[in-house]
């Protein structure tokens, strides 16, 4: 039996944009069932409750071998126009076998001098080379309280600085490399991707 909302896909460009109803040419051949809202900005993929258990309990979005074919089944019903796909998991807040708000999988880069390689695995995902990044939110209230916008910023920033922190104010302490974040370089003013008042 299928379970509904059990993951939610929002199919978005940099900012949410309606959809048209243009579709991919292999739309019956899906292994999910998906329904779109009414506003036609939002898609919902159906899990069995077992599939579903299994994506939570061990990270299947962590897993390449678990999370691409997901992506490209989600190419099987929508057309590649997106720049990113979000998974935000149906859920009240973090599952206790995740340790994350939020993740950001880089699929394609073609910026230089942003302090990270060009790349593209797009087609590995079923991309014609548009997507750049799938990001699962592990919360539903994450879209709207600031993780989505977090992991959003990691596909172009903070790779070009590399900065430090450490676990606890105190004497005798070590830093360590805080890569993709702002770490000491933050300033005095947090932002969305780290930092601290110094």
């Amino acid at each position: 039996m299928k379970q509904f909302l059990q993951l939610l896909i929002i199919l978005s460009l940099l900012i949410w944009v309606a959809c048209e109803d243009e579709k991919s040419n292999n739309q019956d051949d899906t292994l999910h069932e998906f329904e779109l809202h009414s506003n036609n900005r939002v898609s919902s993929l159906l899990m069995t409750s077992s599939e579903y258990s299994d994506w939570v309990d061990n990270d299947g979005f962590s897993d390449g071998s678990m999370r691409i074919p997901l992506i490209n089944d989600v190419y099987n019903k929508f057309a590649d126009k997106y720049d990113f796909i979000f998974l935000v998991l149906n859920e009240p807040s973090i599952p206790s076998s995740l340790y994350y708000y939020g993740m950001l999988i880089g699929v394609s880069n073609d910026v230089q001098g942003i302090g990270k390689n060009i790349y593209d695995y797009s087609s590995d995902y079923g991309s014609s080379g548009k997507l750049k990044a799938v990001m699962q939110l592990t919360a539903l209230e994450y879209l709207k309280y600031g993780p989505a916008l977090h992991e959003l910023a990691h596909q172009w920033a903070n790779f070009a600085l590399p900065t430090h922190s450490v676990d606890a104010p105190g004497s005798n302490i070590t830093s360590y490399l805080y890569g993709s974040h702002w770490g000491f370089t933050g300033g005095s003013t947090k932002g969305q991707l780290g930092g601290f008042k110094q």
